[in-house]
């Protein structure tokens, strides 16, 4: 699904469904600097590790990209040895806490330098996410049980809207100079869930993680 923004492109991806070919067939050769949220582990680093790698024989037509920029947290050891290898294109970018905020002066600093010209982003990928707050759980069936109807809380649905829902809207928000500065063919896209469709919801349960989806869908 795609949404015009100015010159800036919103597409929502569903996260059974992504690939690289998914992400790509969307995007022009004129590629520059991409950033991608959630990178110290999991998908996020994946996407980080196979945009490097760009152009590759199964993607020919990509071109490479200048900087990849790696929003986190805080980084991990995979992401430093990525961003360490020879050549490499990754410039983590830490402390971008979407649900505590304050991170904004770390993201203006970032893309938009003294000089006052803000540093072009060509792909923006909104992957950070999460089930709900870390609470230690330690069996998957525990995880999933705080969603029901009789263990969610306020602060269990508003964490992970915070995070699934909100920050998309607001990171983009911020980052719209840079996207504009890219010109025509900017994209950002926001990684989605089937759980946030209406339709397909036919077993409950997950309540918080499947409205914070069904929000971000109308984010992006």
């Amino acid at each position: 699904n795609t949404i015009n923004e100015g010159m800036v492109t919103l597409l929502r991806i569903y996260h059974h469904f992504v690939s690289w070919n998914i992400i790509f067939v969307t995007m022009s050769s004129a590629l520059r600097n991409a950033v991608v949220t959630g990178a110290n582990r999991g998908l996020g680093l994946e996407l980080c590790r196979q945009m490097m790698a760009a152009p590759s024989s199964s993607f020919p037509e990509v071109a490479a990209f200048d900087r990849i920029y790696a929003l986190c947290r805080k980084t991990s050891t995979e992401l430093d040895i990525l961003a360490k290898e020879e050549n490499s294109k990754i410039s983590v970018v830490e402390g971008i806490d979407v649900v505590h905020g304050g991170y904004e002066s770390i993201l203006s600093h970032t893309f938009m330098p003294d000089d006052g010209d803000a540093v072009p982003i060509s792909l923006l990928i909104h992957n950070a996410g999460a089930y709900g707050p870390p609470e230690g759980f330690e069996d998957p069936s525990e995880v999933y049980g705080s969603q029901n109807l009789e263990n969610i809380t306020p602060e269990r649905f508003m964490y992970a809207f915070q995070l699934n829902s909100a920050a998309p809207l607001f990171l983009t928000k911020q980052l719209l100079p840079s996207l504009r500065a890219n010109g025509p063919g900017g994209k950002v896209i926001i990684i989605s869930s089937l759980m946030g469709s209406i339709t397909d919801n036919t077993s409950g349960g997950h309540y918080g993680y499947r409205a914070e989806k069904a929000a971000v869908n109308m984010v992006g």
